[in-house]
């Protein structure tokens, strides 16, 4: 009975008693790892939300391809200088997500160090989703212009 007591006394919040720290060790252990190149589109999202920065790409162009009933918008915008071809992809993820281009008809993101290239191949960097049918394949470059260690990955859903 006298440890029921304690034991109340403490829920209760008994100042005699010192609280325990919140221990760290149990949301660590919990956290998920960010894989890159991503495997997934759960892998490539995380990567997104955790390390990607919509904030460092600017749309100069917007258009329209496909059919009237399957848009598919292709987008033409400039990253930041002096990023990684890391960065580059976790940025350009975070602009494709936040911006809803992960769709069913398919879209385009070209990136480019400035706008001026428009009309030539991108020069920092592209996500491109491609649909046929049920297959979804997304592809991701990054780096180009600005970063030699140029990565690029695909994640067929």
């Amino acid at each position: 009975m006298v440890a029921a007591v304690a034991l109340l006394g403490v829920a209760c919040g008994d100042s005699s008693q010192p609280a325990a720290a919140p221990s760290s060790a149990s949301s660590s252990a919990t956290a998920v790892a960010i894989v890159f190149p991503p495997a997934t589109v759960a892998q490539a999202k995380r990567l997104a939300s955790a390390e990607g920065d919509a904030a460092t790409v600017t749309e100069f162009y917007s258009e329209g391809v496909g059919l009237a009933t399957c848009p598919q918008p292709k987008r033409s915008v400039i990253v930041t200088p002096g990023l990684s071809a890391r960065q580059v992809a976790a940025d350009l993820l975070k602009y494709f997500y936040d911006q809803g281009l992960d769709n069913d008809c398919g879209s385009l993101v070209l990136a480019y160090t400035d706008p001026t290239e428009y009309g030539s191949a991108y020069t920092v960097g592209r996500v491109d989703l491609s649909v046929n049918g049920s297959k979804h394949e997304l592809v991701v470059d990054s780096g180009g212009a600005i970063d030699p260690a140029q990565t690029s990955f695909t994640i067929d859903y």
